[in-house]
């Protein structure tokens, strides 16, 4: 992800209400749970005071420390996201 050449906005569902996003202005990658305020439509959602923002220095080291984490867990290298058993 290259912030000095292009803007990035990006939202990928979690399952359960949670998203991953990453938006240049605020340079971080945030996971948060997002809901629907009482009586409006889905495109009224809105993310709630519940989630984890990582700078993008943090985000670069966690995705280093993703192998010795899989070797130290190997369940949670063969994890899928619950989304993921509707689509089978």
């Amino acid at each position: 992800m290259n912030l000095e050449t292009r803007l990035v906005s990006f939202r990928e569902t979690l399952g359960d209400g949670y998203y991953a996003s990453v938006t240049s202005g605020v340079m971080c990658v945030d996971f948060r749970k997002y809901y629907v305020p009482y009586g409006l439509s889905i495109s009224n959602i809105r993310p709630s005071k519940n989630g984890l923002a990582l700078r993008i220095d943090e985000w670069a080291n966690l995705m280093q420390l993703i192998p010795a984490i899989h070797a130290d867990f190997p369940a949670l290298a063969e994890a899928h996201r619950c989304l993921d058993d509707h689509n089978a």
